[in-house]
């Protein structure tokens, strides 16, 4: 037999053989791995209601349109109420909590079986945070104290809270709303100017009443919804309001679409201007004398280099002649996932709607990065977080991003100085 035949035979052989032994060793083992898992949640039941005289586990395919984050189901035997086991996603995928759930719809207790957060983020906060939830209501989770510095590992526990006292309404035959916040509000703007498809949230770059909260413009030029704390008031494309409302309050929305919609602007050139900041990248200017910029700032992307590409911030920002900021939202960035990528929440950049430049450190007040030899890092960095924690919210672990979005403000409220006395 020719010499490479053999050695292919022979190759064929062994490898068949090694297939054969793992799939033994599967065999084998694959049980004992599923009866270690059994024994693990059978223990975090009673650890999440210690008063279970026992549990039935619940086939999940009986249950309509429950999330897929959500992998068991459990009813406790004497009607206390359900253990709901969920994986959702914190700092990293695979947060997998077990949930008792109390038949009050209270949490009777919340363990952690699974985590592949960053021990150097959380310090296993994630294993004990579970007893702060005990007793408490879907409507108190939010105001639980996150996990110092995990605001995503806080999240995703919160979430997963969440999911499992809806999915609790439904073992007990009643139903839920598993919809996202997004989903809920598109929902509620669709219910106001119906036949439309989506809606996008409308930069407001003139003065309008403090009372308007938001207000949302629909995608296929059907009109705006304008949000004045609960109410929800349409206006179609004609700018008539077509929601029952007091007559005050449908006229405050007429009006306020009739300002946004008609709002006309002109690029303003920089070269006419003198000493104007770098970070500025352009700027507009309102019939009615207000500004709308874009101006970049320094974070973590362009401080901090590994081999990927550098990228400012890039924030947009409506002021007053006067320097105050009508509104306010990040355009781009390239920060971290999961740490600095915050700036691009709402819950971040709309803090800074009403500010004006006393409101914020200036930048000489602002302190200077420390080199950790790889570009300025996160823990070198107190001096910043001290000073910027007087004026605003810090993103957690995200200092360095936090630092680089205020300047760019403050560099916005430069320009408009310059824009109001300093034409050449």
């Amino acid at each position: 037999m020719n010499k490479s035949i053999k050695s292919t035979l022979s190759l064929v052989i062994i490898c068949a053989g090694m297939a054969l032994l793992i799939a033994l060793a599967n065999m084998i083992t694959a049980p004992i791995i599923k009866k270690n898992e059994e024994a693990k949640a059978n223990e975090a039941l009673l650890q999440v209601m210690p008063d279970g005289a026992g549990f039935e586990k619940l086939d999940l395919k009986t249950f309509s349109n429950l999330p897929t984050t959500v992998e068991e189901g459990y009813k406790e035997t004497s009607g206390k109420g359900f253990v709901v086991k969920v994986r959702v996603k914190g700092f990293n995928p695979n947060l997998v909590l077990m949930v008792g759930v109390n038949i009050d719809e209270t949490i009777s207790g919340a363990v952690c079986l699974s985590s592949e957060e960053t021990p150097s983020v959380t310090m296993g906060a994630e294993k004990t945070y579970g007893e702060s939830f005990i007793g408490k209501k879907e409507t108190e989770i939010d105001s639980v104290n996150a996990i110092a510095g995990a605001s995503y590992t806080t999240d995703g526990y919160k979430e997963a809270l969440k999911i499992a006292i809806n999915v609790s309404k439904v073992f007990a035959g009643g139903s839920a709303d598993f919809r996202t916040e997004e989903e809920k509000l598109q929902d509620a703007l669709k219910e106001v100017l119906p036949g439309t498809t989506s809606f996008e949230k409308v930069f407001i770059v003139e003065v309008i009443d403090e009372s308007i909260d938001a207000i949302y413009k629909a995608d296929n030029d059907k009109g705006y919804v304008v949000i004045i704390g609960e109410q929800f008031i349409g206006v179609n494309g004609e700018g008539v309001c077509v929601s029952e409302v007091e007559d005050t309050v449908k006229t405050l929305a007429e009006n306020t679409v009739s300002i946004i919609s008609t709002t006309t602007t002109v690029d303003i050139d920089l070269t006419t201007y003198a000493n104007l900041p770098q970070e500025l990248v352009w700027a507009k200017k309102t019939a009615t004398g207000n500004y709308i910029v874009q101006v970049k700032g320094d974070g973590f992307s362009i401080n901090n280099y590994y081999g990927k590409d550098k990228k400012e911030i890039l924030v947009n920002l409506s002021l007053t002649k006067d320097g105050k900021v009508i509104d306010c939202y990040t355009y781009d960035h390239g920060e971290s996932a999961n740490y600095g990528d915050a700036c691009g929440k709402e819950d971040f950049y709309g803090q800074f709607d009403g500010m004006t430049e006393s409101d914020l450190p200036s930048l000489n007040d602002i302190p200077d990065l420390v080199d950790g030899g790889h570009g300025p890092e996160y823990t070198e960095q107190p001096a910043v977080k001290d000073v910027l924690d007087d004026y605003i919210d810090v993103i957690g672990g995200a200092t360095i991003t936090t630092r680089g979005y205020v300047r760019a403000v403050l560099y916005a409220f430069e320009s408009v100085k310059i824009f109001e006395g300093g034409l050449i």
